[in-house]
């Protein structure tokens, strides 16, 4: 992932030499790209870090943008190999705490 940080970097700054200047939704594409990358090496590095502080402080050094430390904690705690079961059904709180969300 850092390799291609890198290179969208290089890629951004071939784009900049342009005389023309880039279109707002290359921009955008740009900087997605480039807000993935951050996240998987964040990913990457968060096993790393001694604390749960340091790790939120980690993302807030790295990431600007509020859903983008989201994503970046989402995608941190994700673990593909879980598995989710339940033997029961909902309690009757958590269901109407998710009727009033529906509305």
């Amino acid at each position: 992932a850092q390799r291609q940080l890198t290179h969208l970097a290089q890629l951004q700054h071939l784009e900049s030499l342009e005389p023309i200047p880039l279109r707002p939704h290359l921009l955008a594409i740009y900087k997605e790209s480039e807000n993935r990358m951050k996240v998987l090496i964040f990913r990457a590095s968060h096993t790393e870090l001694p604390s749960g502080e340091k790790v939120l402080e980690s993302v807030e050094t790295t990431f600007e943008a509020v859903a983008d430390r989201v994503r970046a904690l989402l995608e941190a705690l994700r673990d593909p190999a879980r598995r989710t079961i339940r033997h029961s059904p909902a309690p009757a709180e958590s269901l109407k705490v998710f009727e009033a969300l529906e509305k």
